[in-house]
């Protein structure tokens, strides 16, 4: 269910974000894509283990970014980068386009992108234990899986007093009926392996906003992106 919920996620965004694409200007980079033989993109390295979203994300990514170096006629190279240093790879030249980049809805000012579908995270804690906000985190021992986005820790970061944890995902379930944290945050693989230990319960995050994976180029390279988008609807036509 949560697969199918995403990809409806993903299709929704596709359609907000078209009309931006259209009657826009030439400037692009894949006359020089051409002449260089060869697409550069930035894919997030992975992480402590993938997310069952996250795998999803990474095998739409690929197969987009392969039709894309196809549609332009080069060969496609992949550079694996930290998650925090997508948007710089960009920005730096050392690659035309960087996947994965997540940003909050209605925030894309660090340059144009193309929003293709969000990532979910979850709230492990123990039984018993009444959240009914995100600012009942004050003042608490947050851990959270390394699978975490960076966006997500930021606004857990504006509470106050709270302390950020990196925790492994099987200490996470002692360290919560220890009392060690407060509560710990997840993706969703982590959150089904919590589903079935006793004495631990799982709720969305409540009142943060989830982060939007994008194709990120920087500046508005319109031609590019529109491969890209032509990539995403081509595949979701095939799964649909």
């Amino acid at each position: 269910m949560k697969g199918i919920v995403r990809k409806i996620t993903v299709a929704a965004v596709l359609l907000w974000i078209l009309p931006g694409l259209s009657g826009c200007g030439d400037k692009d980079r894949v006359d020089e894509i051409k002449a260089q033989g060869s697409l550069v993109a930035a894919v997030p390295e992975e992480g402590e283990q993938s997310t069952w979203d996250q795998a999803y994300a990474r095998e739409l990514e690929q197969q987009v970014l392969e039709e894309m170096a196809s549609d332009i006629g080069v060969t496609l190279r992949i550079e694996r980068v930290k998650e925090q240093e997508l948007v710089q790879a960009v920005k730096q030249g050392r690659v035309h386009v960087a996947v994965g980049v997540p940003v909050l809805p209605g925030r894309q000012d660090e340059g144009y992108s193309l929003a293709y579908g969000r990532r979910a995270s979850y709230l492990a804690v123990a039984d018993g234990t009444v959240l009914d906000s995100w600012g009942a985190l004050a003042d608490g021992i947050v851990g959270y899986s390394v699978n975490t986005g960076p966006v997500v820790l930021r606004q857990l970061n504006t509470l106050s007093g709270i302390e950020l944890k990196e925790v492994k995902t099987g200490d996470a379930v002692s360290g919560l009926a220890k009392g060690d944290i407060t509560a710990y945050v997840c993706g969703e693989t982590e959150a089904r392996e919590f589903m079935a230990a006793e004495g631990i319960q799982i709720q969305e995050l409540p009142g943060l906003w989830p982060e939007t994976y994008t194709f990120y180029t920087g500046e508005p390279q319109y031609r590019l992106l529109g491969l890209a988008n032509q990539g995403i609807t081509d595949q979701l036509t095939e799964i649909g």
